[in-house]
């Protein structure tokens, strides 16, 4: 009964095309938030009869919370009917019928009159839509009954959890098409394996040894997959704040699935055509984008780019319009870097630049198997490598993110063993300063107001959040980058007396002289001696200086602005509007 249930559930799944939400977690905020901001982008392009761009908008916001979910729906439902789509009108009505219904597997209420109404009268979507969603809910309710029964077999069978993992993770993507079905039975569809204590060594072995036989088989691609895995597990368990007990001897399965994944790469190099240009990629048609992405939808055949002048090389398996749009893009954002620095230490002028990796992920298990430092990062340098996350966003956005990435990239070859606060610091900033993706100079004089209002704000700005952030031992990582900002900006920029900032000299001497900075016992030290000399009206002490930047930080009050804030550029100039980036995976 239950495989008979299951089949008709796949048909319903067929007839719906809709999106489910998201697993459980953090990420569930994310999706919500980019939910909000595709209502109001559908709701802009409406205003603008836009219908084929609202369309598009609306079907992103219907996997969001409910009240936005059913306003996208009746929003798709109404362009479909205005176009006579009577596909695309079930489609929607199939979809707001999940949204209403009630834990019984019925609607609890109507759709306004006439939503729904076919071209084809005798046709109604209603009925046969609540037949559907009737169907599905009574499949989860089903699954979720058999994962129970796989479940209390675990014990003695533990592959028997494998099987109760696939019900409830079946019965909860069906669920979650239904909030009220979702809400009755979430408590009972934990979608996580629960697997005996000290599962994982089996596990680890096992990746291990699915690798080596992958590559012993001239399978790169299979290794590669396995080895990222086993690599990424590596790196989540080298997290702070993790669930439960650390796992011991995580650092020689990091080193092993490294290794393993170095070797598939370069099989995978060795046998894989040459790199696709900008204008190859421009050329192909929207089928052939998408084919492009389904054919490279994971690292085991990233799709792979150059930039124009070959400066970087681009990965991925985010999809076609992500590789494009970063490799069409890249060298814009290196070419102001190039003007901030005032030099570029990867291209001599030979005509053989030192090349970048640019390697894109749309996930953040894709940034742990690549290496992440934080749970919570959304990219990282390493060397010449950079790697980050892009997933429903705009090639604009994902050009601020490249930015600070890549700032890295400069500091790391010119200004080796720069302090956190002023590696990060410096990077929110160029991440910031500019409008436009072509734009080849940082906008000198920019500052973001609320990061600089947050840190005086939450005190992070007294002197002992200071000294611990110089010392290189914050109370968190992450005051690197907003405090890290704020005084990136004051030693750039402050000119109390408008002839010339105080300390951008200084700043300048203190980024070059990574011998004096290695040579101070203390952090503090190095600081004080580039900062707090005591000449050209500088402080001659680290409180002083404490005492100054409070007074800069002071003047962005938004009750009591001071008269040199009109010296800042304090709203960025609105760039040009972007299509955003709806790659699949």
């Amino acid at each position: 009964m239950l495989a008979a249930v299951i089949a008709s559930v796949l048909s319903g799944i067929a007839l719906s095309g809709s999106t489910p939400d998201p697993a459980p977690g953090w990420t569930a905020v994310e999706v919500e938030s980019e939910a909000e901001k595709a209502l109001g982008a559908a709701r802009r392009a409406l205003g603008r009869g836009d219908a084929e761009r609202a369309a598009g908008h609306f079907e992103r916001a219907a996997a969001g919370p409910r009240v936005i979910r059913a306003e996208a729906l009746l929003g798709l439902a109404e362009i479909a009917r205005t176009n006579g789509d009577d596909e695309a009108l079930a489609d929607a009505a199939l979809a707001w019928t999940d949204v209403s219904m009630g834990t019984r597997g019925r609607t609890s209420e109507k759709p306004p009159r006439g939503a729904f109404d076919a071209k084809t009268g005798d046709l109604d979507l209603v009925a046969l839509a609540a037949g559907v969603a009737a169907t599905r809910a009574a499949a989860a309710q089903a699954l979720a009954a058999e994962a129970a029964k796989w479940e209390s077999k675990g014990v003695r069978r533990p592959e028997q959890l494998l099987s109760a993992a696939w019900a409830r993770r079946f019965a909860l993507d069906l669920a979650r098409r239904s909030p009220a079905i979702h809400a009755a039975l979430e408590d009972r569809l934990d979608p996580r394996v629960h697997a005996p204590r000290d599962a994982h060594g089996p596990t680890l072995k096992a990746l291990a040894s699915t690798a080596e036989r992958a590559l012993s088989r001239s399978d790169p691609g299979l290794a590669a997959s396995a080895a990222r895995i086993l690599h990424g597990l590596g790196v989540q368990a080298d997290f702070t704040h993790l669930r439960g007990d650390r796992p011991s001897g995580m650092a020689r399965w990091r080193s092993k699935g490294a290794e393993l994944l170095d070797r598939a790469r370069s099989r995978l190099d060795a046998a894989s055509e040459r790199p696709w240009t900008v204008e190859e990629l421009e050329w192909l048609a929207e089928d052939e984008g998408e084919a492009f992405t389904r054919d490279h939808s994971s690292f085991a055949s990233p799709g792979v780019a150059v930039s124009p002048q070959s400066w970087y090389r681009v990965e991925t398996d985010c999809g076609y319009e992500t590789l494009l749009g970063a490799a069409s893009t890249l060298e814009d954002h290196h070419a102001r870097l190039v003007s901030l620095f005032g030099s570029d230490p990867f291209n001599d002028g030979s005509g053989s630049p030192r090349q970048g990796l640019v390697r894109i992920v749309p996930d953040p298990s894709g940034l742990e198997a690549e290496g992440a430092p934080f749970f919570w990062a959304g990219g990282f340098q390493a060397g010449d490598t950079t790697v980050v996350r892009h997933s429903v966003g705009t090639i604009a956005g994902l050009g601020r993110t490249l930015t600070h990435e890549l700032t890295h990239r400069f500091d790391g070859a010119l200004h080796p063993g720069l302090p956190a606060w002023l590696a990060e610091g410096k990077a929110v900033w160029t991440s910031e300063a500019y409008a436009f993706i072509d734009d080849h100079e940082f906008v000198d004089r920019w500052c973001n107001v609320t990061t600089l209002r947050q840190v005086r704000g939450r005190g992070h700005a007294r002197l002992d959040v200071l000294e611990a952030l110089l010392s290189g031992e914050p109370e968190d990582y992450r005051q690197n980058y907003s405090v890290g900002n704020a005084l990136y900006v004051f030693l750039r920029t402050w000119d109390p007396r408008e002839s010339r900032p105080l300390f951008a000299d200084r700043l300048n001497e203190f980024e070059d002289d990574a011998d004096a900075r290695r040579r101070a016992d203390d952090p503090r030290e190095a600081f004080g001696d580039a900062f707090c000399d005591g000449e050209g009206g500088r402080p001659s002490s680290l409180p002083g200086f404490q005492e100054m930047f409070e007074t800069f930080l002071t003047g962005f009050d938004r009750g009591k602005p001071a008269m040199w804030i009109e010296w800042y550029v304090t709203r960025r100039p609105r760039g040009v509007a972007r299509d955003w980036v709806y790659d699949e995976p």
